[in-house]
């Protein structure tokens, strides 16, 4: 009895795609309807392209900012290292002179 009651469900939206397919192709309202629902589609999709494109966009200039400003602070960390080294070593090599 199930199977008879998914049978009738699967026919009854055939025959309701059916109506609407021929709505749409034969009757000229129906096709002004369906050029109209096309076009808002495209419309909604070149919208979202054009979004994400932009966010894309956004998003890969804030990367590049980053990138440069982490390089340039490891640059400064790596030069302010450098330099503390270079002066404890001095510090160290004139102690170790003044202790002999």
């Amino acid at each position: 009895m199930e199977n008879k009651s998914k049978i009738a469900a699967v026919v009854v939206a055939g025959i309701a795609a059916g109506a609407a397919a021929w709505y749409f192709l034969k009757s000229e309202n129906g096709k002004q309807n369906w050029s109209s629902l096309v076009d808002g589609v495209k419309d909604f999709t070149d919208h979202l392209k054009n979004t994400a494109s932009k966010q894309a966009s956004k998003i890969n200039d804030l990367s590049k900012e980053t990138s440069d400003y982490l390089t340039s602070k490891a640059h400064e960390a790596s030069h302010f290292s450098d330099h503390t080294l270079n002066d404890i070593s001095a510090k160290v090599a004139q102690d170790s002179k003044s202790l002999s």
